[in-house]
Formats: C-alpha cells, sequence, structure tokens
C-alpha cells in the first residue's frame, strides 16, 4: 500500500497533494447561476452553436455561430490571447489583447472562428490546474479557450459540437448525440478541463459516467482500468447512497514507479479529475481516486474550511473501501489510528482555520480526527442510529455536490434536516478556532480500537465500541 507519509513529495504544485483545484468564481455568481437556471426554464432562445475540431498540430478550431447577438466585448478566462491565432468574425480579422475582443458586428448575429493553441498553453502554462499535459495528450480549463461575455444572458445556452479525440465533463445534450454538449452561458466560466488528444473509455454507476481519458502504457490494460474505475464509483456510491455527481472526466498521466504521486479534483459543470499514477502501481492498492470521488458527494466551501474538505476525504476513504470488502475493517482503523497522529499538534500551535497550505498532514489528518469525533458526536446524540454519512447525504439530497458553493451555515443547515438541531454549526467553528490537540489515545480506548504496531484488534465491550461497528457497516439505501 502506498504509504502516506511519503505524500509530500509532491504536492499538488501548491503545497498540496490530493486535493481540489481552483475553487472557481465567487459565490455570487455560482448564486446567480443557479437562480438563472431555475427561472430559465426552456426559454433558451437563440443558442450559441459552436464546434470544436481537434487538429493533429496540438490546436483546436473553434467556430462560433451568435444568433441572437450581442453586444458587449467577448473574453477569455485569463491573459492566454498569445495562444489564439486566425481569429476573425463574419470574415474581418478581429484584433487582440491579452484578454478580450470588441466584436461590434456582433450586435446582430455572426460567425467568429479562431484557432486556440491548447499545446503550447499546456507547456507555457504547465499547471495541472489551469492547463498542461500528459503522453498524447493536453489540458485546459474550459474559460481560458471559449470566448464568452464577461456577464451572459442566463437564457443563452451554448450546445458545443466536438470532434474525434477531445473529452470534457459537460452533460451530452442527448445519449444519441454524445458528442454533443451544452452548457448556459452564465456556466462558461465554471466549465472544467477539457482533454484534448484521445478519446475516453466509458464508466457508468449510478446513471453517472467517468469519461476517461487513458494513455499508454494504461492503455494496454483496459480491463483493469475499468475494473479500477468502477471499483472506486462504486464505494463512493455505497457511502453516500449513490455516485454523487457527473459527468466526470478524469485524466490520468503516468510516473516512474508504483505510487500515485497526487490527484487533483476541480468542480463545475461536471466535474474533472487528474491523477499522476505510477505505471507500475497495483490499481486495487490506489487510494487517490476515491478520495477524489468522495470530494464530488461535498460542495465547496470557503478556503478557510478547506480543512473540512480534506478531513471528510480522507476519514471517509478508509472506511468507504471497508464496507464494500476491498480491505478489512481491522485494516481501515489501522490505517486511520496509523496516520492520525499526523494531524495533532502541540498546544499553542495555529488553529485548523489557520492552517497553511504547505501544513498539509494537519489539515487533512487534523480534519479526519474532527469528521471522526463528529462521527461519534451525531452517533451519540441519536443513540446510534444516525452518523456523519447521513448527514452528508442530506447535504447532497440537498444539492450540495462539489459544483456547488456553500457557506458553513448552509451545509449545517441541510445537516439538520436529519441530525439533531442547535449543535453543528457552533462544533465546527470550535474546532475552526482551536488546535488539533486531540488525545487520540483516549479516543481509541473508548472506541475499542487497541493499537499494536501496524494492526489492531477491538475491544466491543468499550463504552464507544456500538458506534465503532455502525460506523464499519456498510449501508447502501
Amino acid at each position: 500500500m502506498f504509504d502516506r507519509h511519503r505524500v509530500p513529495v509532491l504536492l499538488c504544485g501548491l503545497g498540496l497533494t490530493s486535493c481540489h483545484g481552483n475553487a472557481g468564481p465567487a459565490p455570487v455568481t455560482r448564486d446567480s447561476a443557479k437562480v438563472a437556471r431555475e427561472t430559465a426554464d426552456e426559454s433558451w432562445k437563440q443558442p450559441w452553436n459552436v464546434s470544436f475540431d481537434a487538429r493533429p498540430d496540438e490546436k483546436v478550431a473553434i467556430t462560433m455561430n451568435i444568433a441572437g447577438g450581442i453586444d458587449v466585448p467577448l473574453v477569455l478566462g485569463g491573459a492566454v490571447g498569445e495562444f489564439v491565432e486566425d481569429a476573425e468574425v463574419n470574415g474581418r480579422k478581429l484584433e487582440k489583447n491579452a484578454t478580450s475582443f470588441d466584436v461590434p458586428e456582433c450586435k446582430k448575429a455572426c460567425t467568429i472562428r479562431y484557432v486556440f493553441a491548447h499545446g503550447r498553453a499546456a507547456t507555457a502554462i504547465g499547471d495541472t490546474d489551469t492547463a498542461s499535459r500528459g503522453p498524447g495528450f493536453t489540458w485546459v480549463n474550459g474559460p481560458l479557450l471559449l470566448l464568452h461575455p464577461m456577464h451572459g444572458d442566463p437564457r443563452t445556452n451554448i450546445e458545443i459540437h466536438l470532434s474525434k479525440d477531445i473529452v470534457t465533463p459537460l452533460p451530452s445534450i442527448s445519449e444519441s448525440e454524445p458528442n454533443v454538449v451544452r452548457v448556459n452561458l452564465l456556466d462558461v466560466e465554471r466549465i472544467p478541463y477539457i482533454f484534448f488528444g484521445m478519446g475516453a473509455r466509458m464508466v457508468s454507476r449510478d446513471k453517472m459516467t467517468v469519461r476517461a481519458v487513458v494513455p499508454k502504457p494504461f492503455a494496454s490494460r483496459p480491463e483493469e482500468m475499468d475494473r479500477w474505475i468502477a471499483r472506486s464509483m462504486d464505494i463512493v456510491g455505497s457511502y453516500y447512497g449513490h455516485f454523487p455527481m457527473g459527468p466526470v472526466a478524469l485524466g490520468l498521466v503516468p510516473e516512474p514507479g508504483d505510487e500515485t504521486r497526487f490527484g487533483l479534483t476541480r468542480p463545475g459543470v461536471g466535474a474533472a479529475i487528474v491523477i499522476y499514477l505510477g505505471e507500475k502501481m497495483k490499481l486495487e492498492d490506489d487510494w487517490v481516486l476515491v478520495h477524489e470521488m468522495i470530494h464530488l458527494g461535498f460542495p465547496t466551501l470557503p478556503r478557510e474550511y478547506r480543512w473540512i474538505e480534506e478531513g471528510l476525504a480522507t476519514y471517509i476513504e478508509p472506511l468507504a473501501k471497508s464496507r464494500v470488502g476491498v480491505q478489512t475493517e481491522a485494516a481501515a482503523w489501522a490505517d486511520l489510528a496509523a496516520h492520525m497522529p499526523l494531524g495533532v499538534v502541540p498546544k499553542g500551535s495555529p488553529s485548523l482555520g489557520g492552517t497553511r497550505h504547505g501544513a498539509w498532514r494537519r489539515m487533512y489528518w487534523g480534519g479526519a480526527i474532527v469528521m471522526m469525533l463528529t462521527d461519534l458526536e451525531i452517533r451519540k446524540r441519536t443513540e446510534n442510529k444516525l452518523g456523519l454519512e447521513d448527514a452528508l447525504r442530506a447535504v447532497l439530497d440537498a444539492g450540495g455536490n462539489d459544483g456547488e458553493h456553500w457557506t458553513l451555515e448552509q451545509v449545517v443547515q441541510a445537516m439538520e434536516r436529519v441530525v439533531p438541531k442547535g449543535w453543528l454549526l457552533e462544533w465546527f467553528k470550535h474546532h475552526h478556532e482551536s488546535a488539533a490537540t486531540f488525545d487520540l489515545d483516549a479516543i481509541w480506548k473508548r472506541m475499542g480500537v487497541r493499537i499494536d504496531g501496524k494492526n489492531v484488534t477491538f475491544d466491543d465491550r468499550a463504552p464507544e465500541a456500538a458506534f465503532r461497528r455502525e460506523i464499519s457497516r456498510s449501508r447502501r439505501n
């Protein structure tokens, strides 16, 4: 099994390992987009018809037919104008600056054509969270390459026709047209990675699909790759009751050796995951894909509460795997017992909310300890009838998947639909403002977890042994 003590060797480029990507636009934009989608109903008049035609020179030719007209400049989601070539509107050459294009012709119907050099962008930017490459493929954040207004009309949809070897997490308009995807104009800034260079393997669970970009040498192990992805989806779906969101675009970047270096999830309209995977990795030993998929079932919180998001995924992952028989119950608790000391700090240390991004141990494992204590507290308050998973399922049922930006108050409000009210918000804020100074030995003793080196045994006479047993049980529905 991959030794998590070695996780920080290369930390997500930004001092992190298995982690979330850029949180995306501000919550105000997300709330506006959600309201717009709810009120727009089926009144998508004059949709934009766009085509992406991939070229063998690591460029994509983009054609945009804007039937309804638009009277504001069009922008890209960053200073990437240098990667735009041959831009024209109605046959007139478009002059560009770093990010925007003036298109007066588009006050009425117009056609815009340009070429985006995604290969040059991936090489020049070289940032996993923005634009980068793997062997034979590249990926770029959607708003970096698709021209769009700074503030779009929420009643307008963009239908994008994709040529071969382009993979996105955007929903297809129908099963019969899988290469035609749709996004609301207001949501362009939320398009996660778009992958260029090869097609996808499709794996579906709970009516959700993972579109996996599988390069060499993994392409020679197609059945093993499919089983690994499907198993990971089943593990996560078992904990949440169903797989939390889709479509998901998954890009695999081979690395030398037999370890997973890191993974990153970028949520939005659908979600995209990139994993740097050891070429000789035994896929049944991987934990990163399950960790990243767990993120899909919980909303994006303000950055200061990242310890909650990472703590949840870190705590849930080994337990969810044991529930479906991927590993034993004893192995799951041994994993947690071995690594949770990484999250304990001396008195006087910064609070969990003040954890810097480089202090990954405290963020991940300190957060995991709090999530375990939250699970125990819910069970104590409900006489072991409910646990953390029930609270998380309530959040997901309320629409709180990874594509949504929520406040901590919104999360607690959703959780309190099923768990006792009046304590959770104060509970999270207390731990947020406190250092991770926990007495793990006392916690394990109460739960009946006996630690003997790398192994654990259980004492079912311990005061909270029944809680531990219930936490370990699988409840699909």
